[in-house]
Order: C-alpha cells, then structure tokens, then sequence
C-alpha cells in the first residue's frame, strides 16, 4: 500500500518543473471537466501557465499519477493566490 502525505502550498515565483521533485503533474496533463481559461496573468504558477474556471457549471481537474514504487511521498498542490479566488473550491 502507498501513503500520500499531502500539504497545500503557493511555489515562489521561481519555482519550475525542473527544480520540484521528480515526479511533477502540471495542469496541461489534467483531464478537466467544464470550462477551463488559460493564464499566465499572476506569477507563481509551474511551467507555462495555468488554467481558472468559473461560472455555475461543474468544474474539476484530474491529475493521474503512477508513482515508482510503494512509499512514502509527500504530494504538494500549487496553486496562484489572489483576491478573486473561491472560498467554496473543494
């Protein structure tokens, strides 16, 4: 069996998929369900941007992951912080 330990966190606007740990599933792997907009507009984000969603329709993001082996791994979620952000978003 395989734990997951899982913390939110903001990554420094200098963070990249080359200086996070091995196994990085950005946004652009996601299979998402509503509508989804594209952005670079607040920095901070992975890679080459991010995607936000909003309006009355169901919107969800997968992210699919096979990890190496059984283990321990401590799973970080990024996300772009601001003042027009869901306080409802699961």
């Amino acid at each position: 069996a395989m734990t997951l330990a899982a913390a939110a966190t903001g990554f420094a606007a200098e963070a990249s998929e080359q200086s996070l740990a091995k196994l990085v599933i950005d946004d652009e792997a996601a299979e998402l369900t509503g509508t989804w907009k594209p952005s670079t507009h607040t920095q901070g984000f992975v890679g080459v941007g991010y995607r936000h969603a909003s309006g009355p329709e169901v919107h969800t993001a997968t992210f699919k992951l096979t990890v190496p082996s059984e283990g321990e791994y401590h799973l970080l979620v990024g996300y772009t912080p601001g003042m027009n952000r869901s306080t409802s978003a699961p």
